[in-house]
């Protein structure tokens, strides 16, 4: 996502967080916003679909209409991604979903936090680095994880706009350049 795409997210979700505020709705608007990002993260085809410039904003309202009428979703949720579409602004949901949720986790006095592992963890190491990360920040931690088996082992802990990489591929591409400059200062 560009720089340009981060801060139109950051626009529309400090809107929508305001609006589901007053209504009282913030926690179901960020299970809408949860949902939709998951389905946006895991089809491609999903996401081939809403990026279809032969497809109409009409037929895409229907479409994600049709999402959220399955998972009963608020009608905020349901404005905020017809306002998306008709601005031609759809495909910043996923960043706009990742914006309203750290708000969402501030005004509760939580952190959010991704961990970024090459293999599905446990449940009792999700729950240790939970306990040590809320330890260690002095706040309640909201943790989200996810699998990317391209870094190999160890893990990437994303804090807010934050990141610690301690992946083995990290470690690797370490190496790699410190190699290269060795090689060249010879």
């Amino acid at each position: 996502m560009s720089q340009s795409d981060k801060i139109l997210a950051q626009r529309y979700a400090k809107a929508l967080f305001g609006l589901a505020m007053s209504a009282g709705v913030e926690d179901q608007v960020a299970d809408d916003l949860s949902a939709l990002k998951h389905l946006f993260d895991s089809s491609v085809d999903f996401r081939r679909l809403l990026n279809n410039p032969i497809i109409s904003k009409h037929s895409l309202v229907e479409i994600i209409d049709s999402v959220l009428n399955k998972i009963k979703a608020q009608e905020l949720s349901f404005k905020t991604t017809e306002t998306l579409i008709e601005n031609n602004r759809i495909m910043l949901l996923p960043g706009l979903a990742v914006e309203y949720m750290d708000m969402l986790a501030t005004h509760k006095g939580e952190v959010s936090v991704e961990i970024v592992s090459a293999i599905k963890l446990q449940d009792q190491h999700i729950a240790s680095i939970e306990k040590a990360l809320g330890a260690a920040l002095g706040k309640k931690i909201k943790l989200h994880t996810k699998v990317d088996a391209t870094i190999i082992g160890g893990l990437i802990v994303k804090i807010g706009s934050k990141m610690i990489d301690g992946s083995v591929l990290s470690q690797l591409n370490k190496i790699r350049i410190q190699s290269i400059e060795a090689i060249m200062n010879i």
